[in-house]
């Protein structure tokens, strides 16, 4: 992926739990979307701690970004 001038190299510092609002505020996707790359093995899974919460590690999110390209689909 190339690298453009004044773009992060990761979207979160490593180490922490995402909550969904974290996650769609910095790529700007719709949480149907989220939920569909989820789905389509496209994006990191969540992590289940309770009924209504779930998180995502920063460092599987971060991963998942810098192997991003701008169609949409991980690069190979």
């Amino acid at each position: 992926m190339t690298q453009v001038e004044g773009t992060p190299k990761t979207l979160f510092d490593s180490g922490e739990l995402l909550t969904l609002e974290e996650i769609l505020n910095k790529t700007k996707f719709s949480k149907t979307y989220l939920y569909k790359l989820m789905k389509e093995g496209g994006f990191p899974r969540s992590i289940k701690f309770s009924v209504q919460t779930v998180r995502w590690p920063s460092d599987e999110v971060n991963s998942w970004f810098e192997n991003f390209s701008n169609d949409g689909e991980p690069e190979e």
